[in-house]
């Protein structure tokens, strides 16, 4: 008993087990037999303490719940995202956003689970598992949201986030902003696709053999850091003119100074003077042009594929589809359908349009979409941070490479979560860490670099960081803006109430919202619109030339980058080549608040370079961190903020000054406690809704394999392709892309024969190749497609401007907008308005944005004729007296809806200045503009000019811009036009002649 005595007193636990078996022990008689009893009852105890441990740590873990299940049940069904899939799942402890739910609600959403994860298993069976790495709940994650409680406190209310179906919670110790509240709600799958069936496919496309990409492409190769170089050299001397007086009426002969310069540093520029029109288009289009396009820009038609896919695998796609290219159309589009389907067609184009098949494509210049006069650019990188500004973009759109597909059915659910949030894919890998990326072109370095710049944003700076020059620049513009933003305020209310009314009784968050009744309602209804209208003027003044001040300026604020290798506390993976879904108003807050950072690389990178910001990674970053900020009213609320501090704390200064300290309150306590006062009486309140029209809905990420994306590389490697290719079918992933790294006519082939495969079926725009030629799809009723089309393409189109350097480029933008398929005529007329001429005006505005890329001047053959037209003439009345009595017109057929009947005449385009003559800065930069984007009858108005009411013109206009999403490319001078359009058109221009050069 003694030796038994020593070690029974090690844990009071141990003492209390003796006691009991003593007691036991006594009443059986012995007490030996109780100390048997007592090693027998600790034993016990130390199994069942082992199976609860177990029993609590498995549901955390998911890890052993195969092993330890109840004998005789089955172990709950694996779904594709690895995570143990079960129907009894709990909601109020699964996702945040279900605690205060009613239970109709939870039931709802419930039966939603219940049916998702049937669908899973089913699908599960047809095809190869693919179970995911998890993320452990628990783990330090950005994918994390906030709310703060109603009262606007500090206490903080943790959401979670989902990443491959697991939830995470907020990163500790991330303190919310005062007085911002967000609110959100869920959505069943019928209420995503009401919501967004009709979401823009926006493509990026370049065909490297298109001669003007290739004119631009290789003048930026040889001569553009000369050509940057006399730019910037230009705008920093305030020079207000390019030209001296001299060579204005040199009629091209003799170069002007700044192409002069350009001949002894360019070779390729001073190879190709002396050249006539035809020589010129030869250079740069023939079929040696062919053989010099590199990997990145060869045409293998991978978009025809693509969008087959789109059309395959989205039949409920309802939306738009927008090419955005270097200003060439596919070649595969067959235009009287692209054309005309959209308004015109028999029983079986009307029951294409109401089934979801896409009846329209178009194609818009990436000049339309840059910022004024940073358009001389290859970097992919630069033009994605602006495919925002499509016109009438829908709040979330989708951005596809011409070299993704979509493999099997995407549904609305595998773009959006049940908030109405994107869905985020991305490879198992984490980015490793972030640093400055070298002058290289290297992807690995460009990572880094970009995560830097993530890790600076999201972690070192403070969310409510705003630079002082970017701080004092917003402040000075919006005070010059408050007197008239006041009246445009009021108008704003009416919609802004019914908006307010359907966020707060959608939100599911009970008791947050607008509180205090109808005067609070009010309120916050005049903040809002207050915050909407700062907004809108700082994106106005971020999207004008001020991109040049903010290039050189010494007062722009762009992101400081630190030294060294620095990681994240957050996890940042690496994107995938899939399909990216976005919210397009982080696009739009980044384009405001990190304008000098974009400007500098808009400027300076007019290549990929391992110093660009790789937008997909930024995406990822900010959407799964930072929703919220997306919102229109955040940098107004900040910019609130920042002056409530500032006031506050000056109050609270000159407060403590005047008053006697207590000997108990020390004098820094005292100080706070003033300070926590004041603040709370000026701080700012602002709700936000996380609905992608307002903030950005909260996203989800899947990680390969859960993402379900395969990347494909294609190279000369016969071999190697097949394998790939043969992986790609057998595990049938979700997305997967056809990255080119190939050069050889077989590996060409090959790619061209696989995608034929998959997506065997042509979409109805396009048209079919016989003998490398393409021809439209017989048919009669396409047949009468064509001839109408063809009728409508041979009739006169009437260009009118305000200024005569305005003719070349809209003679030129012909080609664009008509695909090539126009062969009328063209009369210019000149609006003769006695003002300056637009030269003039540069000079007495001081107008330093220039173009020094050479561009051939327009030297026009006989269809194209240039007149006047007087001041504030009507567009009936110009159109009449330049079409006159030519043609009997194109009568539009009964299928052609609202316009069946009337005798179109002629096409207009007018592009006539508003306000002309120019007399500001801000009017300079759109004294000029042309259309850039591929035309469809539905771009058109009608406008009667007679002698009957059916006798019309079809007129485009700058004025109807918004209207109609109809884009146009605006400049200062024909220069800054004929960046976009600079080579000869055959259809329009002398061949013969000897080439000219635009005067900038």
């Amino acid at each position: 008993m003694k030796r038994w005595s020593r070690k029974a007193y090690a844990s009071m636990h141990t003492r209390c087990v003796i006691h009991v078996g003593r007691r036991i022990g006594a009443a059986c008689g012995s007490e030996k037999v109780g100390g048997g009893r007592a090693v027998l009852l600790a034993a016990i105890c130390l199994v069942v303490f082992g199976l609860f441990f177990f029993v609590e740590l498995v549901p955390m873990t998911g890890v052993l719940s195969a092993v330890l299940v109840p004998f005789g049940a089955a172990p709950s069904p694996r779904n594709r995202w690895g995570s143990d899939t079960t129907t009894t799942i709990n909601f109020a402890v699964r996702s945040f956003a279900f605690r205060d739910m009613s239970e109709t609600d939870k039931q709802r959403e419930h039966e939603l689970h219940v049916r998702r994860v049937e669908e899973r298993l089913r699908e599960a069976q047809r095809r190869p598992r693919a179970d995911a790495a998890l993320v452990v709940k628990g783990e330090t994650d950005p994918n994390a949201f906030r709310m703060t409680v109603p009262s606007g406190g500090a206490a903080v209310q943790p959401v979670d986030a989902v990443v491959d179906g697991v939830a995470l919670v907020r990163r500790p110790g991330t303190a919310p902003l005062p007085r911002l509240r967000t609110m959100w709600r869920t959505f069943t799958p019928a209420e995503l696709y009401e919501l967004y069936d009709a979401l823009d496919i926006i493509y990026s496309f370049v065909n490297g053999s298109e001669a003007n990409h290739h004119y631009r492409k290789q003048l930026r190769a040889g001569c553009g850091a000369h050509i940057l170089g006399l730019e910037k050299r230009h705008f920093l001397s305030g020079n207000a003119s390019a030209a001296s007086p001299s060579h204005l009426k040199a009629e091209g002969k003799d170069l002007p100074p700044l192409l002069a310069e350009l001949t002894t540093q360019c070779p390729i520029y001073r190879s190709i003077l002396g050249k006539r029109n035809g020589e010129l288009l030869k250079h740069f289009g023939g079929a040696e042009n062919t053989l010099r396009v590199d990997d990145r820009d060869r045409e293998t038609d991978e978009l025809r594929h693509s969008l087959r896919s789109v059309e395959q695998h989205m039949p409920w796609h309802r939306g738009r589809v927008v090419m955005v290219s270097p200003g060439h159309h596919p070649t595969w589009v067959d235009g009287a359908k692209n054309f005309l389907a959209g308004m015109c067609g028999d029983a079986r184009v009307q029951a294409l349009r109401t089934s979801g098949t896409h009846l329209r494509v178009t194609t818009v210049h990436q000049d339309a979409v840059m910022p004024y006069g940073m358009r001389l650019t290859v970097d992919s990188h630069v033009i994605e941070q602006h495919l925002w500004r499509v016109r009438n973009v829908t709040p979330v759109h989708v951005y596809m490479n011409d070299d993704y597909f979509v493999n099997r059915g995407v549904a609305i659910t595998d773009l959006f979560n049940e908030y109405g949030g994107t869905i985020v894919r991305t490879e198992g890998g984490n980015v490793a860490a972030g640093w400055k990326g070298d002058s290289s072109v290297s992807w690995v370095q460009g990572v880094a670099n970009t995560e830097l710049f993530n890790i600076v944003n999201l972690e070192h700076l403070p969310e409510d960081f705003i630079p002082k020059e970017l701080l004092a620049r917003w402040r000075g513009m919006l005070t010059r803006g408050a007197d008239k933003n006041l009246s445009d305020g009021r108008r704003l209310f009416s919609s802004l109430k019914a908006k307010v009314d359907r966020a707060v009784a959608a939100a599911r968050l009970r008791g947050i919202g607008l509180g205090g009744g109808a005067a609070a309602a009010d309120e916050e209804m005049e903040q809002e619109a207050r915050y909407i209208l700062a907004f809108s003027e700082m994106l106005e003044a971020a999207s004008t030339s001020s991109y040049w001040d903010a290039a050189f300026s010494a007062a722009s604020a762009p992101t400081v980058l630190p030294a060294g290798r620095h990681k994240s506390l957050l996890k940042h993976y690496l994107t995938t080549h899939a399909p990216f879904v976005y919210c397009t108003n982080m696009f739009r807050h980044w384009s405001v608040r990190f304008r000098d950072d974009f400007a500098y690389a808009d400027f300076h990178h007019r290549h990929r370079l391992a110093r660009d910001l790789f937008m997909p990674f930024v995406y990822n970053a900010f959407i799964m961190a930072r929703p919220w900020e997306a919102s229109a009213k955040f940098l107004p609320y900040l910019l609130e903020l920042k002056e409530a501090m500032e006031v506050a704390a000056a109050e609270a200064s000159a407060a403590v000054t005047r008053s006697p300290q207590a000997e108990t309150l020390p004098f820094i306590d005292a100080l706070r406690e003033r300070y926590t006062h004041h603040f709370a009486r000026h701080a700012p309140n602002v709700s936000i809704f996380l609905d992608n029209t307002d903030g950005c809905a909260p996203a989800t990420l899947y990680r390969n394999p859960a993402a379900e994306v395969m990347y494909m590389r294609v190279t000369n490697d016969i071999a190697a392709n097949r394998r790939i290719m043969d992986d790609i079918q057998q595990r049938h992933p979700l997305y997967f892309n056809a990255n080119a790294g190939f050069n050889t006519a077989e590996a060409a082939d090959q790619l061209r024969r696989f995608l034929q495969s998959k997506f065997p079926t042509p979409v109805y725009l396009e048209a079919e190749v016989a003998d490398g030629h393409t021809r439209a799809a017989a048919g009669a009723e396409d047949g009468a497609l064509r001839r109408l089309f063809g009728d409508l393409m041979a009739l006169p189109v009437v260009g009118v401007v305000s200024y005569e350097e305005g003719v070349c480029p809209l003679v030129r933008s012909l080609a664009l907008a008509f695909a090539g398929h126009h062969l009328g005529g063209v009369r210019v007329s000149v609006e003769q308005h006695g003002g300056a001429t637009l030269r003039e005006a540069r000079a007495a505005l001081r107008h330093r944005v220039v173009s020094a890329m050479p561009a051939p001047a327009c030297r026009y053959s006989e269809r194209v004729s240039v007149g006047s037209a007087a001041r504030g003439e009507g567009i009936a009345d110009v159109a009449r007296r330049a079409i006159g009595g030519a043609g009997a017109g194109v009568v539009l057929p009964s299928t052609c809806g609202g316009g069946a009947g009337l005798r179109v005449r002629g096409f207009v385009v007018d592009a006539r200045t508003p306000g002309a003559p120019v007399r500001s800065a801000a009017a300079l930069r759109d004294a000029l503009a042309v259309p850039a984007q591929t035309l469809s009858l539905e771009d058109f108005r009608a406008v009667a000019v007679g002698p009957s009411e059916g006798d019309v013109v079809l007129v485009v206009s700058r004025a109807d811009a918004d209207a109609k999403a109809v884009h146009w490319v605006n400049g200062a001078s024909e220069s800054d036009l004929l960046v976009t359009y600079p080579l000869p058109v055959e259809a329009y221009e002398d061949m013969s002649a000897e080439v000219r050069w635009s005067v900038p």
